[in-house]
């Protein structure tokens, strides 16, 4: 920091942009110093000098680690942590893991298995990065596996969609099979189990089934009658059952499993369910593979049930399954939402067996978050209003060179003119002015966001209807030798400039909301109520920088040449894996370099409106020209004339990221049926394929015509359409259509007065004929700008409603934006109340005296100086002052495998939520041990009371050794000792590895639990400092309420009160009282300073008398309101009565405490003491 400030002091970058110069300091850094360590804030302690070599090489790989560990972590925690190696399956035979690992190489094989029978949605996209990620991470390869056994509702056009939203999404299959490629084989499967005697074909009833399996109410649970029957007619009635003698549920096959069992999965079930897969895989003696299912994610404020998607592209409420306020993929990627951003946003969430249920603004703010560093920014204006700069010439122009994004320079720069005309949003502008206002008014100054100078508006113009159409601003450059205004806000703009194409006209910008108005359209009895009816607003006539050409082309060109590498590889892949398999697919869906290369690739945010991309409808000309070729003038050019010859063709659209529109699926290509070579091994699979792809082409070509009827009649309907509206402009007031005009009036008769008249005036009959007829094109010139005049104010009253309703959508947005920013926040302050509540009223869960450590973990003055009230009257100040703090990590010790369970979900929501380092420092260290300590639980569950025992005791001299070990050792040591571990485990050398495994799994727990002893010494320090600051604060007011009371005393009192008026008394003889104490012998205390003494004898006598109560509670009250600072309460202050030399009316009341307190007394009247209080 103090090399940039110095920087800026220099004076050749006095003016320069300070971001600038941050970026290009710390970019000189990074060269010269290398990056920055990822660490805590705080600072290190150094290295000694002879480990500083040793110490550089770990710090550049942990650095290395920490990067990667965010897409690594969803893949080693939960269940996906734990999935065994391959190979490592319990197999009934051990020749068929040994088959397996010489099939696959030892390598990991996954499978994305969807029904080919719509389109998929964002709840596929945490599949595919299931499956394709897994296999990926651990080096391995992932199937896409059409499951096509329902061909009625199959159609090609789902086959192409589905592989290319995997390729979209980052994934390359490794190869493409079909389900119905294995129908023979299951075929033969099945028999062979009923051979075995492990199947059984059933003609028993649903009811039938149900009763048989017993219950409460339907007694014992018994065999199915046909359980018994021979194998040969099981077999006679399988056959039956495949040349279609019985009707679909009048014959089933069931497994003959163990009805003894008391698993309801092992109860003879249809041949089919998921759950009975392994008895199924045992029985038949094959290779077992691994099944494990985790929950699904769901969006909420929006459908995905494909049902409910056709019902909404059929009734016309969006435009097709991509529209961009639909949540499938193609609609998203129409959208503009970036690919990574899905998969970001996916891996965020964590795999997990329960159902993930999230809100769509969460979706949308984790893609707005990944838009905010990748996206390029341009100027860009809504609406546009024209500003003319009236003190520069006409051909005024200045270059300016900004870049795309002020924090990445590697998207690069633009060059932007400014010239005498540019044009400004007109929201940016008012007519009359406030204080509350800060953009451009009357005579008011703002800023160009980087422009060169600011302006100042000193005119306007308006047209009939009061509606501002130009502004006339002045250019503060300072050549008028007047100080240059200091604006307080700066505005958007573009230049108007012909040779440089500048600006760039938008035809249709579309603006998307929300569909539905319901949280949870799905759960609606009829969702259709609550589809919002201004969902989509579109903008005609938006600018955009000139930057926008070279940004479109770059980034079109830059996805085609990626696209067409990562095609060329992966059909050499797809060739490759398809050596050796006798399947041919000649009308399958293949991979190509158009699937990933589509408009929205071209996207950016506008500043200060949103984030844009290109629609799949818009068509530039600079994207069909070469590499190469600069875009120019030319092909903007050929856009006019293309919006001149036909207004609804050759658009350029782009939209915000919320209402951005993309291509779903290049234009039906390949939609063919899938025609399958017939030979006798899979001779079932390929008629059923056959008799598919038929029936879905033949549903194709009917679709296809319908298709074209429906565009025909489009088209003939929009030229009948256009035909009437140019007739109807051209059709003004006739006088042929009049029957009283004087054209048709002259037939019946002459106006004698209009003829003597013009007659008088000596005009000849030619030249009376001109005048009527210049007076009737006066009046119909007259009648037609009456009729546009007319038009203009209906035109603009609509532009008035429409931007009404635009106002009232983005203030909806804004205060939803801030609502999503505000709810990680309230959700954590929610959740520590509840702790809080929990605590006070003593009904605290394990997580709640975490979240109380946390409380003392730093001192927060702002919040120490206001109480924290809740609704139901609780002070949440007060909870944990009384309670005694152990370590965070001792909180384990007494807890059950299901209290662990709960807790470690608790410090999972905590450690979600939290935002401040030295909290998210503590979860993290938190989880770390519970991790340890839930796997032992669960170990010890698993094998017993007994066993775990046993395995306890066979372990603990190694517990031993470790515990010896690590014991006693600072967190730098720890981390020492952790790397040279690790390299002694990577260093090929024979070592016993589940011992150096154990110790270094047990030196990262004990590194947490050294983390956390450090912060609990921090949070028993400042739980100390509140605890003496609430008793400073409690002696002091109530040393300010006993002084209160005795400066009531009468005029006399103000020699003590307010400033203390003290007297010293003389040296006398001390007469101990009969309730005095002794000081204790055990601290030695000789007072050489004279008490301070108030006189108590210049009250009123009814106010004269002091109360001293003889027992403990009573002492420590007055001890502590006189000695405020001494903080350990059970050491009471002694007393003693001193009785004073030459007045036998009065003595002293001498208090002691002891050093560094000073001694103070209270002279009172000499009398017996009353113990009347104590009745």
């Amino acid at each position: 920091m103090a090399f940039i400030n110095s920087a800026k002091a220099t004076p050749t970058l006095r003016w320069a942009p300070p971001l600038e110069v941050k970026t290009s300091a710390e970019k000189l850094f990074t060269e010269r110093f290398g990056p920055k360590e990822v660490g805590g804030k705080g600072k290190t302690k150094e290295p000694k000098a002879p480990a500083k070599t040793a110490a550089a090489a770990p710090s550049s790989e942990s650095t290395a680690t920490s990067s990667k560990a965010a897409e690594r972590t969803v893949f080693e925690e939960g269940f996906l942590g734990k999935l065994h190696k391959p190979g490592g399956n319990p197999q009934i035979h051990p020749h068929l893991r040994e088959q397996h690992l010489a099939t696959t190489g030892g390598k990991v094989f996954t499978r994305f298995p969807p029904e080919p029978n719509g389109f998929l949605h964002i709840g596929h996209s945490k599949a595919i990065f299931v499956n394709f990620g897994y296999a990926a991470h651990n080096g391995g390869h992932c199937y896409l596996r059409y499951d096509d056994t329902n061909p009625e509702a199959e159609e090609a056009r789902y086959f192409e969609s589905i592989l290319e939203m995997v390729r979209w999404l980052g994934f390359e299959p490794y190869r493409i099979t079909y389900s119905s490629d294995h129908f023979q084989t299951l075929h033969d499967l099945a028999v062979e189990l009923i051979k075995r005697d492990r199947a059984y074909v059933c003609h028993c009833t649903g009811e039938e089934i149900k009763a048989n399996r017993g219950g409460e109410e339907r007694g014992p649970r018994k065999a199915c009658s046909h359980r018994s029957r021979p194998i040969e007619e099981s077999i006679a009635e399988f056959a039956g059952m495949r040349d279609g003698k019985y009707q679909p549920g009048e014959a089933i096959l069931r497994m003959k499993q163990d009805l003894e069992d008391g698993n309801p999965q092992m109860w003879d079930l249809v041949a089919y369910p998921r759950q009975s897969y392994d008895w199924l895989c045992d029985a038949l003696e094959v290779y077992k593979p691994r099944q494990s299912e985790y929950g699904r994610l769901n969006l909420t404020g929006t459908i995905m049930s494909k049902r409910k998607i056709l019902k909404l592209v059929k009734d016309k409420y969006v435009r097709d399954w991509d529209d961009p306020r639909l949540y499938t993929l193609i609609a998203l990627r129409r959208r503009g939402v970036p690919p990574q951003a899905i998969l970001n946003f996916v891996s965020g969430l964590g795999v997990s067996t329960s159902t993930t249920n999230i809100q769509t603004v969460r979706f949308e703010q984790a893609v707005r978050q990944y838009l905010e560093n990748t996206a390029p920014r341009l100027l860009m204006v809504l609406k546009p209003l024209k500003v003319t700069l009236e003190n520069v010439a006409e051909d005024y122009l200045e270059l300016i060179e900004k870049p795309l994004h002020p924090k990445v320079s590697e998207l690069g720069k633009s060059t932007i003119p400014f010239t005498r005309t540019i044009y400004i949003d007109a929201d940016d502008f008012r007519v009359q002015d406030s204080k509350d206002y800060f953009r451009l008014a009357p005579g008011k100054t703002v800023g160009l966001f980087q422009g060169p100078h600011p302006i100042t508006c000193t005119s306007h113009k308006t047209d009939a209807e009061g509606n501002v159409t130009e502004l006339v601003c002045r250019l503060e450059d300072g050549k008028d030798g007047k100080p240059v205004p200091k604006p307080k806000a700066f505005i958007q703009w573009v230049a108007e400039h012909a040779a440089s194409g500048s600006p760039v006209r938008v035809d249709e910008t579309r603006i998307f909301f929300p569909l539905f108005t319901s949280d949870n359209p799905a759960a609606e009895d009829n969702f259709l109520d609550h589809i919002n009816p201004n969902s989509e607003e579109v903008i005609k006539g938006a600018m955009v920088e000139v930057g926008f050409w070279s940004l479109a082309k770059t980034a079109i060109s830059a996805a085609r040449k990626d696209a067409e590498a990562r095609t060329a590889k992966a059909k050499a892949a797809i060739a490759e894996a398809d050596k050796g398999h006798e399947e041919e697919h000649g009308d399958a869906p293949v991979a190509t370099a158009e699937q990933l290369v589509g408009n929205e690739v071209v996207r950016f945010q506008g500043l200060r409106v949103g984030y844009f991309a290109l629609d799949k409808e818009a068509k530039l000309g600079c994207l069909q020209e070469s590499d190469t070729e600069a875009p120019d003038r030319r092909e903007r050019r050929d856009d006019d004339r293309r919006r001149e010859k036909d207004s609804g063709r050759s658009r350029r659209r782009s939209r915000s990221y919320d209402d951005s529109d993309r291509d779903d699926g290049k234009n039906k290509r390949r939609r063919g049926s899938r025609e399958r070579d017939d030979d006798g091994s899979r001779h079932r699979g390929s008629e059923h394929r056959r008799r598919s792809r038929s029936r879905s082409r033949d549903r194709e070509k009917e679709r296809e015509k319908k298709e074209k009827k429906r565009r025909k009649a489009e088209k003939q309907a929009a030229r009948e359409e256009e035909e009437a509206r140019q007739v109807a402009e051209l059709s003004v007031y006739s006088a042929l259509d009049n029957p009283f005009n004087d054209v048709n009036l002259g037939q019946q008769f002459k106006w004698h007065k209009k003829a003597e008249k013009e007659k008088k005036m000596g005009l000849s009959a030619e030249e009376a004929r001109r005048k009527d007829e210049l007076r009737r094109q006066e009046a119909k010139e007259e009648l037609e700008r009456l009729n546009q005049k007319r038009s203009e104010r209906e035109a603009a009253q609509l532009l008035r409603e429409e931007e009404e309703a635009r106002m009232q959508r983005l203030a909806e947005s804004a205060q939803t934006a801030e609502w999503i920013e505000k709810e990680g926040e309230f959700q954590l302050e929610q959740e520590r109340r509840r702790a809080g509540i929990r605590l006070k009223e003593k009904r605290a869960k394990a997580i709640d005296f975490l979240a109380l450590n946390l409380k003392f973990a730093s001192v927060d003055k702002e919040r120490d100086s206001k109480k924290i009230i809740d609704e139901d009257g609780l002070d949440l100040d007060e909870v944990g002052m009384e309670i005694d703090f152990d370590e965070p990590y001792a909180i384990f010790e007494n807890l059950s495998l299901e209290q662990t369970e709960e807790l470690h979900d608790d410090i999972q929501k905590y450690l979600s939520l939290e935002t401040k380092d030295v909290n998210i420092d503590f979860w993290t260290n938190m989880m770390v041990v519970c991790k340890d300590r839930l796997e032992k639980l669960r170990e010890e569950n698993r094998l017993g009371p007994e066993a775990a025992a046993a395995a306890a005791r066979s372990n603990a001299a190694v517990e031993r050794e470790i515990t010896s070990l690590l014991q006693g050792r600072s967190y730098e040591q720890l981390n020492l000792l952790q790397r040279q571990v690790q390299a002694k485990l990577s260093s090929g050398e024979p070592i016993d590895t589940e011992y150096w495994e154990n110790l270094l799994k047990n030196i990262i727990v004990w590194k947490a639990k050294a983390k956390l002893r450090a912060l609990h010494e921090v949070v028993v320090q400042n739980r100390l400092e509140q605890l003496r600051k609430r008793q400073r604060d409690e002696a002091l007011q109530a040393q300010q309420e006993l002084m209160a009371g005795v400066g009531r005393g009468g005029p006399s009192a103000k020699n003590w009160g307010g400033d203390m008026h003290a007297e010293v008394p003389s040296e006398a003889p001390e007469e101990t009282a009969q309730i005095s104490m002794e000081i204790d012998d055990s601290e030695p205390y000789q007072r050489e300073m004279s008490p301070v003494v108030f006189d108590l004898t210049r009250l009123p006598p009814e106010e004269r008398q002091i109360e001293i109560i003889d027992e403990m509670e009573d002492r420590r009250r007055l001890f502590n309101i006189f000695y405020p600072d001494l903080i350990d309460k059970s050491k009471a202050p002694t007393y003693r009565i001193v009785k004073e030399p030459g007045n036998e009316d009065t003595c002293l009341l001498c208090f002691t405490a002891g050093p560094p307190y000073e001694d103070i007394a209270f002279r009172i009247v000499n009398r017996d003491w009353e113990y009347s209080h104590k009745r």
